[in-house]
């Protein structure tokens, strides 16, 4: 019974602690979802802008391209020459004022597929540094997917384009920009694109996201260590409170339940005895001749003894028994929910263990035997002292006739309780 107690003592005095780490872990995630929510958010709408912006600039850039003069471009040759200088030099000086955009150029549809026609690369004072050679015209667009053709409908309707979500290739990251131009009649005449460098845009929000998931790990790092410190804490806490407690409610020597603490819950037996009617018993135990012991072994081979005795009883009692030393040589049981045979019964398990003790000593082993009182809860004397005396007095009848006996107290003997108090 009282080891029960202690280990739900101990388990409801470290549930605050580890409450306390899983909440706090909990808010932490919390907090870290929260922050990582936001910066997605923050990051697909500048992404957005971006979008906007760089829509904006392919439209900028398609009213400066001459859609008659650049209808006349449709051979290789034609690349670098007269005409072709004359259509690009717009395109070139917007470029320059541009030093984000990495790739300008226009595009036609022929047979249904994307060819090049205008690249700025071509110009010779264009200070941009590019990965790609410039492409010549009617160069034909490597589109493995189609994706550009599929977009010619759209932009034949003078509609604009920009990349959902920003590629990335050995040249950096890139958001394409696709916006069409018409010749003076009006007719589609073909589509000015940009390839929009978004890694000087994107660099400090990956700063910030670095620096962020760097003090969410931190955050992380230092939750767990105030939670292992919080933890390691709480159990020097209660190991110190279970220090205090054994203190106070154990015998130093035997590890029996100190006089102290056996009375109290003595006292609580008998409550619910007076309350309920629940039957209970104690029982009175004294080891026989210990004096003899302790002159005859000395009293360090009496302390051994005293320790085995309480261990071999302690071992000896069932769940929810509770066996203390009451002082020297004498302990007590208490037995709840037991009547005076039954606790007759289990005091013989107790005296039949004992005599099995044996204590190694120089002189030869050390045997001993104890007597034992027995008494019942009863109507009117229900008081744990009330039992108590009358288990004493059994216990002194059993030293009388004979020792290593047990003894149940009864009515035969009304004056027990009186002689115990005067002995």
């Amino acid at each position: 019974m009282a080891n029960e107690t202690v280990k739900n003592d101990d388990a409801a005095q470290r549930r605050p602690a580890v409450l306390g780490t899983v909440v706090g872990l909990c808010v932490f995630a919390c907090v870290a979802a929260s922050v990582g929510l936001l910066f997605h958010l923050s990051y697909q709408a500048r992404i957005e802008l971006l979008r906007h912006e760089i829509e904006s600039l392919a439209r900028a850039a398609a009213l400066m391209v001459d859609g008659d003069l650049h209808g006349t471009l449709r051979s290789p040759e034609q690349t670098g020459g007269e005409t072709y200088r004359r259509v690009i030099a717009p395109l070139v000086a917007f470029h320059n004022r541009m030093p984000d955009i990495h790739y300008l150029y226009t595009m036609v549809e022929v047979d249904g597929r994307p060819h090049f026609v205008l690249d700025t690369g071509n110009d010779p004072d264009l200070k941009t540094e590019r990965q790609l050679d410039p492409a010549t015209v009617m160069e034909r667009y490597d589109d493995p997917q189609n994706e550009t053709a599929r977009l010619i409908d759209r932009l034949r309707a003078g509609e604009s384009y920009a990349d959902d979500e920003p590629f990335t290739d050995p040249a950096g990251t890139f958001i394409s920009g696709l916006a069409p131009f018409f010749e003076s009649s009006g007719r589609f005449a073909g589509v000015v694109g940009l390839d929009f460098n978004v890694g000087f845009y994107d660099r400090p929000t990956s700063q910030i996201r670095t620096a962020a998931i760097a003090s969410l790990a931190l955050g992380a790092a230092l939750s767990a260590a105030v939670g292992w410190g919080t933890w390691r804490g709480r159990r020097r806490t209660v190991a110190m409170e279970e220090s205090l407690r054994r203190m106070a409610t154990t015998d130093p020597l035997t590890g029996a339940t100190n006089r102290r603490r056996f009375l109290d819950a003595a006292d609580a037996e008998a409550h619910r005895f007076r309350r309920y009617g629940r039957p209970y018993s104690l029982l009175m135990l004294d080891i026989d001749h210990f004096k003899g012991v302790n002159d005859t072994y000395g009293h360090a081979a009496g302390d051994q003894v005293l320790i085995e005795t309480a261990r071999r009883c302690g071992g000896a009692l069932r769940m929810g028994d509770l066996f203390g030393r009451l002082g020297g040589e004498e302990f007590a049981a208490l037995l709840p929910e037991t009547g005076a045979e039954e606790a007759r019964i289990l005091a013989e398990r107790l005296r039949r263990s004992v005599a099995e003790v044996e204590v190694p000593a120089p002189n030869g082993a050390i045997r001993v035997t104890v007597s034992i009182g027995v008494a019942e809860a009863s109507e009117g004397g229900g008081t744990a002292e009330a039992v108590l005396a009358l288990a004493d007095g059994a216990l002194y009848r059993a030293k009388e006739a004979g020792r290593d006996r047990v003894i149940i107290a009864s009515a035969d003997h009304p004056d027990e309780a009186r002689r115990s108090q005067s002995a």
